[in-house]
C-alpha cells in the first residue's frame, strides 16, 4: 500500500500515470533493490538466492558508454560481442568516420543501446538492441542547412523494450540527417514511438532525402495518447525544410493504446507527421490493426499512396492547422526569414525559414535547385495543405467497429472531401472492401 501527500496542490493530474521510485514497501521481487540513503545501504532481493562461500555482489559505474568511439577512429568495425549492463550507454559514437557496427547484442543499459552521432558513412547492422532505459538506436549524419550528406546505413537490427526508464520520446530508432537511409530493421514494444526524429527533434540534422524502406514497426505508442509508430514534428521552424523524404514498403502492426488514456483523449496513428511537417512520400506500405494508418497535421506535399490498410479504424487523417490555430508559424502572419530554431538569430516561423533555406543559407543556390517552390512559398498558399495527395489506396475491414477512409478536423462530418479540396488536397483511386481478404 503506497500513501501519497502533497505539499500543496497534487503534482499529478486526476487519471495521470505515476511511477514510484526506490519504494522499500515494493521490494517484493527478484531482481529489485532499495537504496536508503541516509544510512548508505542496499537491500537487494538477489535474481537467485546467493551463495555466501561463492557469489559476490558488486556495484559498478562508468561516467561515460560501455564502449566509446571517438572522432580519432576511421574506418573501424565492432562485430560479434555481447555489451551488456552499463549505467548508462552500451555503445557511443561520435563523430567518427566508416565504424562498422555489426552483430552485437546490446541490452540491459541505464540510457541507450547504441548511439551514433555525426558519424558519416556509418553502418548499423544486425545488431540486437533490448532492455534499455532510454532509445534503443540513435542515428544521426549530415547537416541540413549545408546539405552536406550523412551516408549512414542502419540495416536489420532488432530493437525491442527500449524506454524502460523514460518512456516517453525515447524510441527503438532516433534518426537524423541528410541521405540517410533505414532498411529492414524490426522494432516492437514501444511504449511511445518505435520510430522518431528529423524536424525539430533533428535540430542541425533535421531530416533530408532520407529513405525509411523495409522496416517492421509493431505494437508502438500502447502506453500513450496522441502519439505516432513513425513520428516526426514541423515545430520551430523546421516544417518545410525536411524535404525529400522516403516511406516505402514498411509495415506497422497494432499501433494503438492498450494501456488507458490518461488524461488525454487523442488518436495513435502508425505515420504522424504534425505541425505542418511536408514533403514526404508514403507509399507501398502496410498498416495493420492500427488506430489511424497516417496523419498529416496541415503540410504541404505530403503524397501518400499506393498503401494498404487493413482492419484501421481510420485509413488518412487530414487537418489544415495552418490555417487556423497554427497560422502565426505561415506568412503573412510571420515574416521572419532566418534559419529555423528557438535561439536568438533563429525563427519559429516555418515560411520565413524555407526562403532562408533557398535564398541565404550556406547551400542556397543547392536547395533552391533541388525544391525550386521554396522560392515562392508565400505566394502558393502558405498554411494550406496544398500540392498533397491521398490517392491508390486501398482499405478493407474495420477496427473497434470503425471504419473511415478521411478523418477530419473536430466540428466537420468524417469524411470531408469537399474541403479538402478546398484546401488543395486531392484524394482519387481509394478502393474499400468491406472484408480484407
Amino acid at each position: 500500500y503506497v500513501n501519497l501527500e502533497y505539499d500543496g496542490a497534487p503534482a499529478c493530474k486526476p487519471y495521470a500515470r505515476w511511477m514510484g521510485v526506490n519504494l522499500l514497501c515494493e521490494l517484493d521481487a527478484p531482481g529489485e533493490y532499495y537504496i536508503d540513503e541516509l544510512t548508505e545501504t542496499l537491500y537487494l532481493y538477489p535474481p537467485t538466492p546467493l551463495d555466501a562461500s561463492n557469489d559476490v555482489v558488486m556495484l559498478g559505474y562508468q561516467p561515460g558508454a560501455v564502449v566509446n568511439i571517438t572522432a580519432a577512429v576511421e574506418n573501424t568495425t565492432l562485430a560479434n560481442l555481447d555489451v551488456r549492463e552499463g549505467r548508462h550507454a552500451g555503445i557511443q559514437v561520435t563523430g567518427a568516420k566508416g565504424v562498422v557496427i555489426e552483430n552485437v547484442t546490446v541490452h540491459e543499459h541505464g540510457t541507450n543501446g547504441i548511439v551514433v552521432t555525426n558519424a558519416t558513412n556509418a553502418v548499423v547492422r544486425g545488431n540486437v538492441v533490448y532492455e534499455v532505459g532510454c532509445s534503443g538506436i540513435r542515428a544521426t549524419a549530415g547537416v541540413t542547412a549545408t546539405l552536406d550528406k550523412g551516408g549512414m546505413l542502419i540495416e536489420g537490427n532488432d530493437v525491442s523494450r527500449h524506454a524502460r526508464w523514460k518512456r516517453t520520446y525515447q524510441p527503438g530508432i532516433f534518426w537524423g540527417g541528410v541521405n540517410n537511409t533505414f532498411r529492414n530493421n524490426n522494432i516492437s514494444v514501444a511504449p511511445h514511438n518505435c520510430m522518431l526524429g528529423g524536424g525539430d527533434f533533428g535540430d542541425e540534422f533535421g531530416g533530408v532525402e532520407t529513405v525509411f524502406e523495409g522496416n517492421t514497426m509493431a505494437d508502438c505508442t500502447f502506453e500513450t495518447t496522441d502519439s505516432g509508430g513513425f513520428y516526426t514534428c514541423g515545430q520551430g521552424g523546421y516544417a518545410f525544410v525536411n524535404r525529400g523524404n522516403v516511406l516505402r514498403n514498411n509495415t506497422f502492426l497494432r499501433v494503438k493504446n492498450t494501456a488507458g488514456l490518461g488524461v488525454q483523449i487523442a488518436s495513435n496513428q502508425a505515420i504522424y507527421f504534425d505541425d505542418q511537417m511536408s514533403d514526404w512520400l508514403v507509399t507501398g506500405n502496410t498498416f495493420v490493426e492500427c488506430q489511424v494508418g497516417t496523419f498529416t497535421g496541415g503540410g504541404r506535399r505530403n503524397l501518400i499512396t499506393n498503401n494498404t490498410y487493413r482492419n484501421c479504424g481510420t485509413v488518412h487523417y487530414l487537418n489544415n492547422q495552418g490555417m487556423n490555430w497554427d497560422n502565426s508559424t505561415v506568412y503573412p502572419q510571420c515574416d521572419v526569414v532566418a534559419p529555423p530554431g528557438y535561439d536568438q538569430g533563429e525563427t519559429v516561423c516555418s515560411t520565413g525559414a524555407a526562403t532562408w533555406m533557398a535564398t541565404e543559407g550556406p547551400a542556397a543556390a543547392e536547395w533552391a535547385a533541388k525544391w525550386p517552390e521554396m522560392l515562392n512559398i508565400n505566394s502558393d498558399f502558405p498554411g494550406e495543405p496544398a500540392h498533397s495527395s491521398l490517392s491508390g489506396n486501398t482499405y478493407c475491414g474495420s477496427l473497434d467497429g470503425e471504419s473511415y477512409m478521411l478523418g477530419c478536423p473536430d466540428g466537420m462530418d468524417k469524411t470531408c472531401e469537399y474541403e479538402a479540396a478546398t484546401w488543395q488536397f486531392a484524394i482519387s483511386g481509394n478502393t474499400y472492401m468491406e472484408e480484407c481478404p
